[in-house]
């Protein structure tokens, strides 16, 4: 029985030996499982840190987008404004280039009816040339000349 009795332990013994092996197997692989566990965590954190900064620069660039629409919109509206000055000074321009490309002769004077209707139907480089002094006096060019009407001639 006393044989029997220490198989028995040996073979408790034996078992409770396996039992340790096992046990420092998981405690070991517990030990790696919590390193890796930390590394992972590290990582989690970097990646974090990394998502962090990309958000603010995609935060940073949508806010320099929006100033730049903002920008683009009032040089538009600027544009669109100095389109309609510019129509309107190209039409005073052309309103007082209709006005100069007349000459306008004075009512009470003979001559000077018969000049304009000379410059008036022939080149308009002499349209803008002469101005009337006096009757029969003008100045073209900065020269005084004389004119008169003579058997509906210019003279």
């Amino acid at each position: 029985n006393a044989e029997y009795m220490g198989s028995e332990l040996k073979s408790n013994i034996s078992a409770l030996e396996q039992i340790l092996v096992v046990k420092d197997d998981v405690g070991h692989q517990f030990e790696a499982a919590d390193e890796q566990l930390r590394t992972l965590q590290k990582e989690k954190d970097a990646l974090r840190n990394q998502l962090d900064v990309g958000a603010e620069f995609i935060i940073s660039q949508d806010e320099k987008n929006f100033d730049l629409q903002k920008l683009v919109v009032a040089l538009k509206a600027s544009l669109a404004e100095k389109d309609d000055q510019i129509c309107t000074l190209r039409r005073l321009l052309q309103e007082s280039e209709d006005k100069r490309a007349v000459y306008h002769p004075a009512k009470d004077d003979p001559t000077d009816r018969r000049l304009a209707e000379y410059i008036n139907r022939g080149d308009t480089k002499l349209r803008g040339l002469f101005v009337r002094e006096s009757e029969g006096v003008y100045l073209l060019n900065g020269r005084k000349v004389y004119i008169k009407a003579e058997n509906e001639r210019i003279m």
